[in-house]
């Protein structure tokens, strides 16, 4: 494994030099006017699930873009941005107590420090390009198959899947809406459609059967989880409106956090 990371990074530097170069010196370009500018290229965006985010950051165990680590998932305080240059001086000190390509040994120091053993990583030298602003989830992965891999295994393993099964197959046939003449748990093939309908219904589907607490949990995570992709909307289209939404988003989350205490609670 870290040796197919050392390979990713070292082909990354080699493909990225030459943008490299022009966001360090600057490069003449000619703009769709016609005009030549003199330009610097930084890594602005880089769409990235979890594990290819932890890939190029170098980190594991921890987040990719802050200070977070496993230990503190849950933990409401907020933690400071990873930095360039914090990681660069993490692997510096370690290189400086074990040699990196003494593999299992540095590897082993990477791991207490969450970092993935990578000692060259491909942005070292890429002039104001930092992982945890130019890296960008995927609002798909990160919030609409987060729902389907766990929220929704939570209910089927409150309420049972045959009787989850129940709920859909006899709701009300709605226009622009996927009808689960079969339930959801036989379905063979899903789209983003039918992830977006089941998310939508789930919390009507489990109400009365469920827990209260549990559903009102359920029901505030996903306002969280609406809550951001409205803020990837309002970024792009009313940037001063979204700058108002943290201070909801951190609402949600507080009032999630004391629903979930109870619900393992009463486990």
């Amino acid at each position: 494994m870290i040796l197919q990371a050392q390979l990713w990074h070292r082909c990354m530097d080699i493909i990225m030099e030459k943008l490299k170069h022009a966001a360090n010196v600057g490069e003449f370009m000619t703009d769709p006017f016609g005009d030549i500018q003199f330009c610097f290229t930084p890594l602005i965006a880089w769409t990235a699930n979890l594990l290819e985010q932890q890939l190029i950051s170098v980190t594991q165990n921890a987040s990719p873009v802050t200070l977070a680590t496993l230990e503190k998932v849950g933990d409401l305080t907020h933690q400071p941005p990873c930095t360039k240059h914090h990681t660069l001086d993490l692997i510096h000190t370690i290189s400086g107590d074990t040699e990196p390509w003494l593999l299992d040994h540095y590897q082993k120091l990477a791991k207490v420090n969450h970092l993935l053993g990578v000692h060259l990583p491909f942005f070292q030298n890429w002039k104001n390009s930092h992982p945890f602003c130019f890296l960008v989830p995927k609002v798909l992965h990160f919030l609409h198959k987060f729902f389907w891999n766990h929220i929704l295994q939570w209910c089927k393993e409150v309420i049972g899947t045959d009787k989850l099964d129940a709920h859909y197959k006899v709701h009300h046939k709605c226009v622009s809406v996927h009808h689960f003449a079969s339930g959801i748990s036989h379905t063979t093939q899903m789209t983003g459609h039918e992830y977006r309908d089941i998310q939508h219904n789930i919390v009507a589907m489990i109400a009365g059967v469920a827990p209260p607490a549990m559903v009102q949990s359920i029901h505030t995570l996903l306002n969280f989880i609406y809550l951001i992709d409205e803020v990837q909307l309002q970024r792009d289209h009313h940037p001063k409106h979204s700058a108002q939404q943290p201070v909801t988003l951190h609402g949600v989350y507080e009032k999630y956090s004391k629903m979930e205490g109870l619900v393992v609670g009463q486990q």
